[in-house]
């Protein structure tokens, strides 16, 4: 839930993750408003990084922004 500053910083931050064992799921989450290039970039850099789980979210997120 912590923003990242560009695709680079991105792509460190899901390495590092990637080599966890068990390893992460990714889970996307947009809206309606949602543009699909930086989703596409995101999917990219999940995918660079070696991380076979990724889900796409399409419920709302819980009243007062949780999980």
């Amino acid at each position: 839930m912590s923003p990242v500053k560009d695709q680079q910083e991105l792509l460190a931050r899901l390495v590092k993750e990637a080599k966890k064992d068990p390893q992460p799921e990714v889970h996307i989450r947009g809206d309606a408003m949602a543009k699909y290039a930086p989703i596409g970039r995101i999917v990219l850099a999940v995918q660079q990084a070696g991380i076979v789980k990724i889900a796409f979210i399409t419920e709302p997120p819980a009243p007062g922004g949780g999980e």
